[in-house]
């Protein structure tokens, strides 16, 4: 377990140090682990001269209202998949068969409808393209969650009087919390690191994300700026570790939930 939580931070702690390196010692030889001396000026290179702000807002407007297009489309729909069989077993095999689908065969049709619908170059535009691929697997991921859960729950419900759509947000959405938590956490995960989509439907930094601003300061012709590039990419990990830590324990119990049938 330790060499592999080495191997798996090594690459993480080599990006960090290489952001508080200069270009010489980024491409010195014998490497350097440690950056000596250390320096900002990557840092300044990417927020003030790249104005890595726009990106980052971008990024985060994508991922909240992709995750929250999928999460309110998905739950109810995973709900009725799973209480009533609706679609019966083909329409549950037609979703896993669209977590199949490649991204890169989905980018000329939404092209297409996203141009003739002006969304594209579009931040609201992106997020819809990102729910095309999330929302099968929000809806994949919640069907588990409801089927585990006793249908008798919702039964005494309905005695007492709650209607079929109280029984499903009072009783048994309120019981499927921590794995639409962690749905949640996949799909924001997901939508923060995608880069096909980004890169084809936005052309400016009014709606491109983090990935596409990195990926611009890799120049094939002329040359790759390591040290820029290495500090975007550690802002664009700072979120995703505090959004991990925040929620770990949410994202705990929901991979936890069901793994014991009531």
């Amino acid at each position: 377990m330790i060499g592999v939580l080495i191997a798996e931070l090594f690459p993480v702690f080599w990006v960090i140090s290489n952001s508080l390196k200069t270009s010489a010692d980024i491409f010195h030889w014998p490497p350097t682990v440690l950056p000596h001396p250390i320096t900002l000026e990557n840092y300044r290179y990417v927020v003030r001269g790249l104005g890595i702000g726009a990106f980052l807002r971008n990024s985060v407007a994508v991922a909240t209202v992709s995750t929250l297009i999928c999460c309110l489309a998905g739950a109810p729909g995973a709900y009725a998949i799973a209480r009533f069989r609706t679609g019966g077993r083909g329409l549950s095999l037609w979703i896993l068969m669209q977590l199949m689908i490649p991204s890169v065969a989905l980018i000329v049709p939404l092209f297409v409808l996203f141009s003739r619908s002006h969304l594209l170059d579009t931040w609201i535009g992106l997020a819809i393209g990102h729910v095309s691929f999330n929302l099968p697997l929000a809806v994949w991921l919640m069907m588990g969650f409801f089927a585990e859960l006793p249908a008798e729950l919702e039964d005494a419900g309905r005695v007492d009087g709650c209607t079929r759509f109280q029984a499903f947000r009072l009783i048994s959405l309120p019981l499927v919390l921590s794995g639409l938590t962690a749905t949640a956490i996949f799909i924001a995960i997901q939508s923060w690191n995608e880069f096909l989509f980004a890169v084809v439907l936005t052309s400016s930094a009014r709606a491109q994300t983090l990935p596409v601003l990195i990926a611009t300061l890799i120049h094939p012709v002329t040359d790759i700026l390591y040290g820029p590039m290495c500090a975007a990419a550690v802002i664009a990990l700072v979120p995703v570790f505090i959004f991990a830590f925040a929620v770990q324990k949410y994202l705990i119990r929901g991979l936890t939930a069901g793994a014991l049938k009531a």
